[in-house]
């Protein structure tokens, strides 16, 4: 299966069809918009009413969002002899936002805000990110943030330990056509599609400057490339829809 490629949440069990219809949605949005206003992440203002009433939902805890991603990992990591569970705490401080919120609480130092704790699934070997095995909080929104920053976490230690292998394992056809698109004429003969390519190709998309050749490519500007990247498939895919209009 390719990274990123699934939507886990098809798979949540909210107790109403409609809810897991309306999370896959929501997760397909922020995919592809991370980091900008509910207002702009939903296409309509009846997307956005939707949106907030799933999040005020009470059945749309962060647990049920996150459990199909735990199971996701379990299923890849089973027959491995060996995997190492590596837990982390985040502490997400809020101190400097006046009105106090129910789920809020002290973070140590002072601080006001919400603690998450989780765990990750790592190849013992290379220390290669399989996936999430659980995570405690308790912020609806962070079940779907969480779900592809450890995705692309993933992206960017393949990137470290299997340079060489084919791109195919991390995008679809539509990626690395989009990609293969928006690269420089010169650069396009010398194109292998491996691994070490698309994840380059995405971090240039994200603001990577490439003539720092000893700057590693973090998680930031990979989330960054990997967004503008999904804005440019969506686009790609209208052109591909109004041709067969025609």
């Amino acid at each position: 299966m390719k990274l990123l490629e699934a939507n886990p949440y098809r798979n949540c069990d909210l107790g109403d069809k409609r809810l897991t219809n309306r999370a896959v949605l929501i997760a397909e949005a922020l995919k592809v918009k991370y980091g900008h206003p509910l207002s702009e992440i939903f296409e309509s203002a009846s997307d956005l009413k939707r949106g907030y009433e799933f999040f005020s939902n009470p059945k749309t805890t962060f647990n049920k969002l996150t459990q199909p991603s735990f199971k996701q990992t379990a299923q890849e990591i089973y027959g491995i002899p060996i995997v190492l569970a590596v837990g982390d705490t985040t502490y997400l401080d809020y101190k400097k936002i006046l009105e106090k919120r129910d789920d809020y609480g002290p973070t140590g130092n002072g601080g006001n805000g919400l603690i998450l704790h989780s765990s990750i699934a790592l190849d013992p070997d290379f220390g290669q990110p399989l996936g999430l095995l659980w995570e405690k909080f308790m912020s609806t929104m962070l079940g779907f943030l969480t779900v592809i920053a450890a995705q692309l976490l993933r992206m960017t230690y393949l990137h470290r330990n299997s340079p060489h292998s084919s791109a195919e394992l991390v995008l679809t056809k539509i990626q690395m056509d989009v990609l293969l698109a928006s690269t420089p004429p010169k650069q396009k003969k010398q194109i292998q599609l491996t691994v070490d390519w698309a994840i380059k190709a995405i971090a240039r998309l994200g603001g990577y400057l490439e003539h720092r050749k000893n700057s590693p490519i973090g998680i930031q500007v990979l989330w960054r490339g990997w967004l503008e990247l999904e804005t440019l498939c969506q686009g790609w895919l209208l052109h591909e829809n109004l041709k067969s209009i025609y």
